[in-house]
């Protein structure tokens, strides 16, 4: 079942990409409105990426999977009350 977490890679690498994907030639501006489109789900994104890795934990992409899903789901913590308040 490494299939689900390259796949889970390859979706989260989209959105943390979207800034140089513009440079591809071809494909550029619509692997931008792909990853735009998926970047309004990076905090359900992250939070499969993560779950997916730990059910199928059996390689280094799992490990990377883990660190992608907690790099998405960080758009969550100004939602927590004790970590999110600044003031």
């Amino acid at each position: 079942m490494d299939l689900a977490v390259a796949v889970m890679n390859i979706i989260a690498g989209l959105i943390l990409c979207i800034g140089i994907l513009e440079a591809i030639p071809a494909m550029g501006k619509y692997l931008v409105k792909l990853a735009k489109w998926l970047g309004g789900f990076q905090t359900i994104i992250g939070l499969i990426a993560i779950i997916v890795a730990i059910v199928w934990w059996s390689s280094i992409q799992s490990i990377v999977a883990i660190i992608v899903g907690l790099i998405l789901i960080a758009g969550l913590l100004p939602a927590i009350p004790g970590i999110g308040d600044t003031s």
